[in-house]
């Protein structure tokens, strides 16, 4: 009879610890996103400092900090639009599991809104590198530091090409017309992980952020 009860009462325990578990685990990770979600960021690139408030229809996309990139958020597939603060508005089509880079450049008086199709990441023992040419410049490279191998070429005004690579440490540097723009060493690249080099205008020059995507489903 004791040998029961113990038995009941360990279950009971057990049952208790992982109802506990469960709780924590549900404090811990960022819940799925529904199905039939797209995914939007937004890159903040006005030529005023202040937070640039998006909204995605209902969905809030911000405040996004001068010159920062926004973690990925789920949105519900279909047409939408894209709206600032200012009330400069931009078309949306989002596609169940696709992902999108919302820009937002200009000044505060006259901003403007692109969006851009990005490429979805599948090999997850690997990693990808997209590079994001939101400069004036007519062509941007990736290669590496000495500029020796090119891993993504010629990416032309307001588009982006990515490519899948090895998970290893690397020294990456963004060329324009041949010549070394800014240099990158010890990058370390994860499996499964994505990452974005976005080359923009800086003044009068060109300026590169390497920044490791995130998704936020919260």
């Amino acid at each position: 009879m004791r040998s029961v009860r113990a038995l009941l009462s360990a279950a009971v325990t057990f049952a208790l610890a992982g109802t506990a578990l469960a709780a924590q685990d549900a404090t811990l990770y960022d819940p799925a996103p529904p199905p039939g979600a797209g995914f939007v960021r937004m890159v903040n690139l006005l030529d005023h400092p202040d937070e640039l408030p998006t909204r995605l229809g209902t969905k809030d996309l911000g405040p996004v900090a001068h010159r920062a990139v926004s973690p990925y958020v789920p949105v519900m597939g279909g047409a939408g639009k894209v709206t600032l603060a200012s009330g400069e508005e931009q078309p949306i089509a989002v596609e169940a599991g696709g992902y999108y880079t919302v820009v937002g450049k200009g000044t505060a008086g006259q901003p403007a809104i692109t969006v851009i199709s990005d490429p979805v990441h599948t090999h997850l023992a690997r990693s990808m590198i997209i590079l994001y040419n939101l400069s004036s410049a007519p062509a941007v490279d990736l290669r590496t530091l000495d500029g020796a191998q090119a891993v993504v070429a010629e990416v032309t005004p307001g588009t982006q090409q990515s490519r899948v690579v090895n998970p290893i440490e690397v020294d990456l540097g963004v060329f324009v017309g041949g010549e070394l723009v800014q240099g990158f060493e010890g990058l370390e690249l994860g499996q499964g992980r994505v990452y974005s080099m976005i080359v923009s205008d800086q003044g009068e020059g060109t300026q590169a952020r390497w920044v490791p995507s995130t998704t936020s489903t919260k």
